[in-house]
């Protein structure tokens, strides 16, 4: 089955971060297929660590995240957010994006 391609803001937004971040650094998961406004970049280390990030056409702003998994005392979630919010500034979406999947 062939992916519907994701928005042209999504798409260069992800090319720009694999062109700082190094191609190995986040690998893209097919969660939200449907959405071309949105995709899931994960940690090549533990898919379970990964950034959510939309960016809606014409906007400047992107959305993004931070996902880990869910600890022990939360058996029925998969994960927890460890951070969210909107972000104009590529620098600090970057930075937000390197930390989160280093770990």
């Amino acid at each position: 089955m062939t992916r519907p391609p994701k928005s042209r803001e999504v798409a260069a937004l992800v090319k720009r971060l694999q062109g700082d971040l190094g191609g190995g650094y986040f690998t893209e998961v097919p969660h939200w297929d449907s959405d071309q406004a949105a995709i899931g970049l994960a940690s090549p280390a533990d898919p379970r660590v990964l950034v959510y990030l939309s960016v809606l056409p014409g906007d400047a702003a992107v959305y993004l995240e931070c996902e880990r998994p869910a600890g022990q005392d939360a058996p029925d979630v998969p994960y927890e957010v460890a951070s969210s919010g909107t972000y104009t500034d590529y620098g600090q979406i970057l930075s937000i994006i390197r930390h989160h999947l280093a770990h």
